[in-house]
């Protein structure tokens, strides 16, 4: 989960699914909440990946389960963030999960960087 444009698709495609992160530019934004399966070694898991405007305040009974049942959360940022509005999603996800979820599921904030490009001098600084 996070904002629009930060990254939550990309980076979920380069890790799990070995895109190459210049072709993550092609990526169109996430309309709807999308499920991808994965299997490392021995481990299974399934990755759902939420749109940016997704309301957490009222998801249907499908997603309900999902939040109730997740082992881990995380809410992705970008540099370009409104912090605000970023930091008033991310608490109503927040509190919501904490409220709802049955596992004590950590929720961790990842910012992607992304989309800054080091060559040039203003972007080092």
């Amino acid at each position: 989960m996070g904002d629009s444009k930060a990254g939550r698709s990309s980076i979920a495609k380069v890790i799990f699914q070995k895109m190459v992160s210049k072709s993550t530019k092609l990526l169109g934004e996430t309309s709807k909440m999308e499920s991808y399966d994965f299997k490392i070694q021995k481990i299974e898991f399934k990755l759902y990946d939420f749109p940016a405007r997704y309301d957490i305040s009222d998801p249907p009974p499908n997603e309900q389960m999902i939040f109730k049942n997740a082992a881990a959360l995380i809410y992705v940022l970008s540099p370009q963030s409104d912090l605000i509005k970023a930091i008033d999603n991310f608490h109503s996800i927040y509190n919501y999960v904490k409220k709802k979820n049955t596992n004590s599921c950590p929720i961790f904030i990842f910012t992607n960087k992304a989309d800054i490009d080091l060559t040039q001098p203003d972007a080092r600084n």
